[in-house]
């Protein structure tokens, strides 16, 4: 799985705690995590998933906190959420908020907890 791209999880896990672990997917490019019910922690080892560049969460109802490991994505461009747990945007995860990703310009409209919008960050320079 060294070459895997492109990955899509949808109702894929039901445990607590997804944790992405170093030399699994090096090359992977874009990561889709959906309708995970009962995932409470997402962690991102340093070099698990050095080459990802677009991060997709939706319905990840329990997932209240930003994934740990996050700022080990040097090439992360864009990140797409949608329909999370309505707490998400505010809940700090080891002091930062999720509008103070440092390379990311964060948006969303005022029905996005409503699940009809889709939260868009995006890299600026």
């Amino acid at each position: 799985m060294t070459n895997l791209a492109f990955l899509w999880l949808q109702r894929a896990f039901d445990g607590p705690q997804l944790r992405f672990v170093l030399g699994w997917f090096p090359r992977l490019r874009r990561l889709h995590l959906k309708d995970m019910d009962h995932l409470h922690s997402l962690e991102i080892e340093e070099g698990s998933v050095v080459s990802l560049e677009v991060l997709e969460m939706t319905g990840l109802n329990e997932l209240n906190d930003i994934p740990g490991g996050i700022f080990f994505l040097n090439n992360l461009q864009e990140v797409y959420l949608d329909s999370m747990h309505k707490d998400f945007i505010n809940h700090q995860s080891e002091g930062e908020n999720v509008e103070d990703f440092p390379r990311f310009i964060y948006g969303h409209s005022p029905n996005f907890w409503r699940g009809e919008d889709v939260a868009y960050c995006h890299q600026y320079t």
